[in-house]
């Protein structure tokens, strides 16, 4: 959706993974954990093979590696998770191409752990997580809210071609912070009420983002 900055936490990340198979991205809940690491893949489309997995619950990883031997002419119907994960490895190591796999809202390190133990070395991988301890020891970036500067930004650009005030903008920035999710809340609800008032607007909005987050 709207990308802002970020450019110094891009090139961090752009820079562990040049040294390290396993980079874990972590944060507080709606700091844009996820569309930092989705953000990243896409920049890296061009060069490498980009593959995304929803891990909040386990069976998606699986399911996604079943999908991914389905298109890799792979045929294992019905065969155990383990063996699906060693063809599809096998294969995907005969390529000449590197792959970078995203691994998103990981809760559980169980979850995706015999699937990172047994990557191929033509494979980086991402991990998302709100658990800072989850893999302490691989690399990680812990991100963090916005600056008020790229606040700022992020709701001019989000509200498209309603303008605020930039007092109205820092009174916003002031009352509900910086962080992304927040933010987003608050172009989404100024969009959809335009004839709203600035008081009307912080009351209605600090209410929807507590009930919601």
């Amino acid at each position: 959706e709207n990308f802002v900055n970020r450019k110094k936490e891009l090139k961090e990340l752009d820079d562990l993974l040049k040294n390290n198979n396993i980079v874990v991205i972590t944060g507080r809940p709606g700091v844009g954990k996820s569309t930092y690491a989705i953000k990243y893949g896409k920049e890296q489309k061009p060069y490498k093979i980009v593959r995304y997995f929803d891990v909040d619950t386990p069976i998606k990883v699986e399911q996604a590696y079943r999908e991914l031997a389905q298109e890799l002419a792979i045929n294992l119907d019905n065969q155990p998770k383990q063996l699906v994960m060693k063809f599809v490895n096998n294969q995907i190591n005969r390529l000449n191409n590197e792959l970078l796999f995203i691994f998103d809202n990981v809760e559980n390190y169980d979850d995706i752990k015999d699937y990172l133990a047994n990557l191929t070395n033509n494979v980086k991988a991402l991990i998302t997580t709100r658990q800072p301890t989850l893999i302490a020891d691989k690399a990680h970036i812990h991100l963090k809210e916005f600056s008020p500067q790229d606040a700022n930004q992020y709701i001019q650009e989000g509200l498209k071609n309603r303008k605020l005030k930039p007092a109205m903008v820092q009174d916003l920035i002031k009352t509900q912070g910086t962080l992304p999710y927040d933010l987003k809340c608050v172009v989404a609800y100024i969009i959809e009420n335009p004839s709203a008032d600035m008081k009307t607007i912080i009351q209605e909005i600090g209410s929807k983002i507590n009930d919601k987050l």
